[in-house]
């Protein structure tokens, strides 16, 4: 095999996943420079009846992520993603950031991706 075949190769690869990426919702696996995770956070606060929830979906909508976010019956608002790691860290910073004077304490659990989800939405 030549040199520009596997560089062919390689690149082609490489626009294919960020064409991929740019799909809203679709999970790339198997891939290995990929580090997919999961982020389940707790936010704690004044935070139902703001409009966490519509503006967490609006933020990812700059993100490649995937999951939910939803209202609990306790009052805290639970918001699960999928994605790249470094890409859910900035966009759960950006969740923060624009809540950040409804939000008196956040509780984040990380773990693997599942790739269950096909996009980021409101649940009920």
């Amino acid at each position: 095999m030549k040199l520009g075949e596997v560089s062919g190769t390689l690149i082609w690869t490489s626009i294919f996943r960020n064409w991929c990426y740019r799909l809203r919702g679709l999970v790339v696996r198997g891939n290995p420079d990929m580090s997919a995770e999961q982020i389940h956070v707790f936010f704690k606060g004044t935070v139902q009846g703001v409009g966490f929830r519509f503006t967490a979906e609006r933020i990812s909508r700059d993100y490649q992520v995937t999951g939910y976010v939803r209202n609990l019956p306790d009052g805290r608002v639970e918001l699960l993603a999928e994605g790249d790691g470094g890409v859910i860290q900035a966009f759960l910073e950006a969740v923060q950031n624009r809540m950040t004077g409804y939000i008196t304490d956040t509780e984040v659990h990380r773990s693997p991706a599942t790739g269950q989800y096909s996009g980021f939405r409101i649940a009920f």
